[in-house]
This record gives structure tokens, sequence and C-alpha cells, in this order.
């Protein structure tokens, strides 16, 4: 079985410590979405962060109009949160956007292991 990509992102060990990820504007089409699942690592029982994709929207060269982002906090329960977001519903097509994955650790546990499996934008 092949397993699906991810990225396991830890923040750093205290209330509030961040971790977040840019990357590459691109231009929205009808019909995208943002697909992942997150969540934490199995065995990691102290994990409590927010999970929380940022979008800002780009006007060229490089001037950000608009920014935003939909959040959602995750404990360590053993299951995966689904996130699958209309882009078009957010008023982004035809937008060139910028995406931030970002990861805020609620408590000051080592063991905020938290994973984005298959973070993607798909049709």
């Amino acid at each position: 079985m092949v397993g699906l990509p991810g990225l396991w992102t830890n923040p750093p060990f205290t209330t509030n410590g961040i971790i977040q990820g840019y990357f590459p504007a691109l231009i929205i089409q009808s019909g995208d979405k943002f697909s992942a699942q997150v969540g934490c690592m199995n065995g990691y029982g102290s994990c409590n962060v927010t999970f929380e994709l940022k979008y800002q929207v780009i006007t060229p060269p490089d001037i950000v109009t608009g920014e935003n982002s939909i959040s959602q906090s995750k404990s360590y329960d053993g299951t995966l949160f689904t996130y699958n977001v209309d882009l078009g519903s957010l008023g982004l097509t035809g937008q060139y956007v910028s995406f931030a994955l970002r990861v805020t650790a609620n408590n000051d546990s080592g063991q905020n292991a938290a994973v984005w499996v298959a973070p993607r934008i798909v049709q």
C-alpha cells in the first residue's frame, strides 16, 4: 500500500508557538478546492493544536489586497479532520492567491506533532 504525501509539523514547545509554510501564488480557477486531512500523529496523546489555512489575494507585482484564514482546533483523539474548501465560494476565482499552512500550539507540550495529509488544490 502506498502512503499519501503529507507534512509533519511541530510548532515550538510553547503555548502559541507557530510553524508555517508559504506556497507560491497561483490563479484560482473555477471549481478549485483546497483539500487536506489534518490531525495529531498517532500516539501523541498530549497534542493540542490549531490548523489554519491562510490565504492572501495579491495584485501584481506584490501588493496584498486581502487576506483571511480558515482554522480548525484539534487535540489528539485518533481521528483526522477533513478540509474541503471551495475556493470559489470564498470569492477567489480568477484571483492571484498565495496560501500558507500554519499550525499553532495550544499548549507547551513537546507532543504537538501535527500532520497535514495530502494537502492540495483540486478541480
